[in-house]
């Protein structure tokens, strides 16, 4: 008798957060229900809601372009180009058109993610006067297409640390 309670209790318990989870009443599941979500250019995510977007096409519609930016210093981009190119390609270039007046430093190309997506990652800093930035810089290609993402803040930490809701819910349609 105590062994079949015992299953039923099991039972009942696996049902109860199965429902939970489901209808969202979960407190895990509610970390982005609230949050804005865009979808431009094939890809789709969620955004703190005081940030400021902004979206173009450029090149006959070739690249699409999302600019993601808060009021203080935290700045993102997203390209989203119709064809395929070479990601460590795309990352040099990225450095190479911040122009002679900035000084770029960056590191190695390295293998990283973004969000769910195998990527070559560059990490790099841009100066100029007194006043500089640190960003990261992604690329990949994913379904015949080429994705550079770039965020970049005056602080480290919030660099590693911002951008998390967005990278997380980061999805190519």
């Amino acid at each position: 008798m105590i062994l079949k309670n015992k299953y039923l209790f099991i039972s009942f318990l696996s049902v109860v957060l199965l429902l939970t989870a489901c209808t969202g009443n979960n407190p895990l599941s509610k970390v982005n229900v609230d949050k804005p979500r865009i979808s431009y250019g094939g890809v789709s995510f969620n955004f703190p809601e005081q940030w400021k977007l902004e979206t173009e096409n450029i090149d006959n519609g070739d690249i699409s372009y999302i600019d993601i930016a808060d009021d203080e210093d935290l700045y993102m981009k997203i390209w989203i180009m119709n064809f395929v190119d070479i990601p460590e390609k795309k990352l040099e270039n990225y450095l190479l058109d911040w122009g002679p007046e900035y000084k770029v430093e960056s590191e190695a190309v390295a293998s990283a993610r973004f969000g769910e997506y195998d990527a070559k990652m560059r990490k790099y800093s841009v100066s100029l006067n007194d006043l500089a930035v640190y960003g990261n810089a992604y690329s990949f290609c994913y379904g015949g297409k080429t994705f550079l993402i770039t965020k970049h803040s005056e602080s480290r930490v919030k660099l590693q640390h911002s951008f998390s809701l967005i990278e997380s819910t980061f999805h190519i349609e």
